[in-house]
């Protein structure tokens, strides 16, 4: 909306958690907590966030992001990347776990490689959610939605279950808050990226046609975009 400044409009993405059959999803703190048990502050769930990042974002895993996105990532790559997006008030960034994944050594025994090692075997995926408020609106907002899974889970189905799980939580949030709802939610994949468009096709997402198709940079000239619309 013109004339509003991003910092002036609170997300209404802040607590977003949920679950799928096989994946719990949620912030940096609530999912490290898992593996960071008596942990003082939130610096060291950061390392630990960086260091499991850093090995999910492989070369192919990055490959189809913006070109200033693509890997390979060092842990101090990786947390600037993440403090990068948990700094933009505009900006959540969620991990999907798997449920059966391990949870921390006991507290005696535990150290930082046993902790790194077991989260970075149970991190499935990340979400990145942009929001913009609606034109003419100052509580409905749009989502920009971008996911990426981790190399050990593709072929699981894990993708469009967590897509799946994302869309169902922001129709729960508009039954609950009708006052803040999501109006709509766009998906913006590279065109070459056969397989995520089939996930976002399956979740209801149709691709964007007519002049929101044109192409303002490079990047834009390789990407498509699909959109669920949650509200007329």
């Amino acid at each position: 909306m013109a004339g509003t400044d991003r910092e002036d409009v609170p997300s209404i993405l802040r607590g977003c958690r949920f679950e799928t059959e096989r994946l719990l999803v949620q912030e940096l703190e609530p999912t490290f907590a898992r593996w960071d048990v008596g942990a003082s502050s939130g610096e060291r769930s950061l390392g630990l966030a960086s260091g499991v990042v850093a090995t999910m974002l492989t070369e192919e895993v990055t490959r189809p992001l913006p070109p200033h996105w693509q890997g390979p990532y060092s842990p101090e790559r990786a947390k600037q990347w993440i403090a990068d997006l948990v700094g933009d008030p505009m900006t959540t960034l969620l991990f999907a776990v798997a449920k059966e994944g391990g949870s921390a050594p006991d507290e005696t025994t535990r150290g930082d490689a046993e902790d790194l090692s077991t989260a970075s075997a149970s991190m499935v995926g990340l979400v990145i959610a942009f929001e913009l408020p609606e034109e003419d609106s100052a509580s409905r907002r749009c989502l920009r939605l971008g996911y990426l899974l981790s190399q050990n889970f593709w072929g699981q189905g894990l993708a469009s279950e967590l897509v799946k799980g994302f869309v169902s939580w922001c129709r729960q949030r508009n039954a609950e808050e009708p006052q803040g709802a999501i109006a709509s939610i766009v998906g913006g994949v590279a065109r070459t990226n056969l397989a995520s468009k089939r996930v976002l096709v399956k979740n209801g997402f149709r691709a964007v046609c007519g002049e929101s198709q044109e192409a303002h940079s490079p990047e834009d000239q390789e990407e498509e975009e699909f959109c669920l619309q949650l509200l007329s």
